[in-house]
């Protein structure tokens, strides 16, 4: 992979700046946009005011004397990135009330915005004529593009089809993706370039490589962060250049990237610029947001739609479209427990499974054109996968491949997959068969096709890193660890590079049940998806997220969909990110928050191997490890409340803070209540009484299934909190109550 990196806004830079005060959020259009204020003009000296101070430390830093710590963009009154005369001299007049603070420094979020030195309202957004369907993502792009422009600086730069009139031109290349030119430029399915020359800005890409140059542009240079479905966030910068000379080349190093995530609203506004590419992505599937790439309809567990497409009956012509009996003809057939059964790979079972996924891909292509523009250049799929279950066929030629041949499970039905990828691809030539392994045994012998997608499910063990000792003389309650894992993971890379077949990761990394527990594997996710990439060689990674959003859930889908699209980031750079949006998540306290992240996820460190979508809250961080430090883990975050200023930053610390409460009032039961003395018995019921109301007025989820676990009823003082809620908290023996 190469890349020739823009400078980036430093958050080091940003954060350290000494006025960090964020403005009331603005709406345009449905976004809602953060105004991050990192300086004030005028407040040179960074303490607040504008006055005399500042004043004098501007001279002196024109007059070349030392000893004044100037802040660069609240001492360029004219935005012409320096120092001089000129801003001494419109700071007096601010000061003398001849003009003003507020009319120099403008309203919007970049006072000056250059490229190669040349003025923004100079420019106009240029795209070619419309060519094929996928130029509509290039004309999406440029929207894009000039919205976000405008609401930086307030400038609307007009889009013009064709060639513009203007001097200087943002210019959109809409290239073709098998032409010499896409092939000469290194541009596949979503590479880009874009580069300055003689002050117009180029850019260069094929289906979705336009769209994700204009969003790097947006972050890297105009300072805007999509982190979450709700908020953008906007840094503040006096002065923007675009470099003459910039050239950048990405090649995107991973061809499957999906980060999942619950939200209200606009799932194109967080998964579109966070580069986000999977099938997954419901809603964002037409023309103008690009291509996707992954499996068709159904995401995993196929087996059983197939078996009732396969044994159902087709109406005649008399009812409906083609896809319409093909619907009617499912809904007849024979219905399979997908937790439970699983087909048999040696007899003619396959016969139906293949006969009802054609009838199901003809099914989908009659529903909509948007299924069929999809399938083009062999980027799509459809899933010919188990079912949700390890129930493998014992019928005794299935053993026999499994077992005494040493295929197993994984090679038993890698053999059926290798099947029917072959017949499929007599109607669908270039199509491929997308596959998910639970059982993750190197076969002996089979082989994946190359036109294959192999998703390795994992994790065997979910608090320990992949690729370390971590795991040694532990086992998680399931009875496996990660040790075997992180073996075969490296074998299944050789194999499939020898085949040409591409494999995947599916990463079970969110808190998928108890919510007022987090998952302490955040630190994880740089190690293992290093692993993963760098060290095993895949090349997709299904990162399933979601969960509430009390305890990180959104900071880790964040940081799984930075780490995809930049696996050549440092530890350093990727906690960075990690400050970055804890400050833009929860304010000016996120350091605090950072602390209590580490915090966490030492107690996750100290306990054996866990599953977090089996194992309960009393599994994943050690008790001890808590109640000792409890109040101090409290602390941090009533210092981060105490600095958060937004609404919604104020509701999220007090979310963090309730379940920070309820993980150490479990943990601190036993001292502190029962063996407790009449003091520490008073503070632990006003404690777990404010935490209680709090919940109960709120109408917490604690759970994914509500009717399942929910808010009790009252507070009963004569058991554990974690058992009160969840019954019991613990898998293990002697953990809780």
């Amino acid at each position: 992979m190469k890349k020739i990196v823009c400078t980036l806004l430093c958050l080091s830079m940003l954060l350290s700046a000494v006025c960090l005060s964020v403005s009331a959020t603005p709406t345009y259009g449905n976004h809602w946009f953060v105004n991050d204020e990192t300086y004030t003009l005028g407040d040179a000296d960074g303490d607040g005011g504008q006055n005399g101070k500042d004043s004098l430390a501007i001279k002196a830093t024109v007059a070349g004397i030392g000893g004044y710590n100037v802040i660069e963009d609240a001492a360029d009154f004219n935005g012409d990135s320096a120092i001089d005369a000129k801003d001494s001299y419109l700071m007096k007049t601010c000061l003398s009330g001849a003009d003003s603070f507020e009319r120099l420094e403008g309203e919007y979020q970049i006072y000056s915005l250059t490229i190669g030195g040349f003025d923004i309202s100079g420019y106009s957004i240029e795209i070619p004529e419309k060519n094929d369907e996928y130029w509509e993502n290039t004309e999406y792009s440029a929207k894009e593009l000039q919205k976000y422009v405008k609401r930086a600086t307030g400038i609307t730069l007009p889009i013009c089809i064709g060639e513009a009139s203007t001097e200087h031109v943002i210019r959109y290349h809409d290239i073709e993706i098998d032409s010499p030119e896409a092939k000469a430029l290194g541009l596949e399915l979503e590479n880009y370039i874009y580069s300055v020359e003689n002050g117009d800005l180029h850019i260069y890409g094929t289906l979705r490589g336009n769209m994700y140059a204009t969003y790097e542009i947006l972050e890297n240079h105009l300072g805007f962060r999509f982190y979450n479905d709700e908020y953008i966030y906007v840094y503040k910068n006096r002065v923007v250049d675009i470099p003459e000379g910039t050239n950048v080349y990405y090649d995107v190093p991973l061809d499957f990237r999906y980060v999942g995530q619950n939200f209200n609203h606009n799932p194109h506004q967080y998964y579109i610029p966070r580069k986000s590419n999977g099938t997954q992505i419901y809603g964002c599937s037409e023309p103008k947001y690009g291509t996707q790439t992954g499996p068709h309809f159904i995401n995993a567990h196929s087996f059983d739609y197939y078996w009732r497409m396969g044994t159902g009956i087709m109406p005649d012509e008399s009812f409906g479209t083609i896809g319409e009996r093909l619907a009617e003809k499912h809904r007849t057939g024979e219905q399979m427990n997908n937790l439970a059964w699983q087909p048999c790979a040696t007899n003619k079972d396959y016969d139906i499974l293949i006969s009802g996924m054609l009838d199901t891909m003809t099914m989908i292509q009659t529903w909509s054109h948007v299924f069929r523009y999809e399938w083009d250049y062999a980027i799509s799929s459809m899933s010919f996968s188990i079912c949700d279950n390890g129930n493998y066929c014992t019928c005794r030629n299935c053993r026999k491949i499994a077992l005494t041949q040493k295929e197993g499970y994984s090679g038993l039905y890698m053999g059926l997959a290798n099947r029917a990828l072959a017949d499929m691809q007599e109607y669908y030539p270039g199509m491929k068969i997308y596959l998910i392994l639970y059982d993750h045994t190197v076969p002996q012998t089979v082989r994946p096709a190359d036109d294959m997608i192999l998703m390795f499910c994992g994790h065997a063990c979910n608090n320990h890193i992949l690729g370390t000792d971590q795991c040694e003389g532990m086992k998680t309650n399931l009875g496996g660890n990660n040790l075997q894992d992180q073996e075969d993971m490296k074998i299944w890379g050789d194999i499939c590079r020898e085949t040409g077949t591409e494999l995947w990761y599916w990463s079970y990394a969110v808190n998928y049940h108890y919510f007022l527990s987090g998952c302490p594997n955040i630190v994880d996710i740089y190690y293992n998806f290093n692993y993963i990439i760098n060290e095993c060689g895949f090349n997709g990674i299904y990162y399933e997220g979601g969960g509430a959003t009390y305890n990180f859930e959104t900071l880790k889908a964040y940081l799984a969909s930075r780490y995809m699209w930049d696996p050549s980031m440092t530890y350093e750079e990727f906690t960075d990110v990690m400050k970055e949006y804890l400050y833009m998540y929860y304010g000016d306290g996120y350091e605090y928050i950072y602390e209590y992240i580490m915090m966490q996820n030492e107690a996750g460190d100290l306990v054996p191997c866990f599953i977090n979508n089996f194992d309960r809250p009393g599994d994943m961080m050690s008790y001890e490890y808590l109640a000792e430090n409890y109040e101090y883990m409290r602390g941090l975050i009533i210092k981060a409340l105490e600095l958060a200023e937004r609404e919604e930053c104020i509701t999220r610390v007090e979310y963090l803070l309730m379940c920070c409460d309820f993980m150490g009032l479990s943990s601190v039961y036993e001292e502190m209540y029962v063996s407790g003395d009449a003091e520490s018995r008073v503070a632990y019921e006003e404690r777990y009484t404010e935490f209680y109301n709090y919940v109960s007025d709120n109408h917490i989820v604690i759970f994914s299934e509500p009717s399942y676990y929910s808010v009790p009823d009252s507070v009963d003082f004569t058991i554990n909190p974690m058992t009160q809620f969840y019954e019991y908290g613990s898998r293990r023996t002697g953990v809780t109550p």
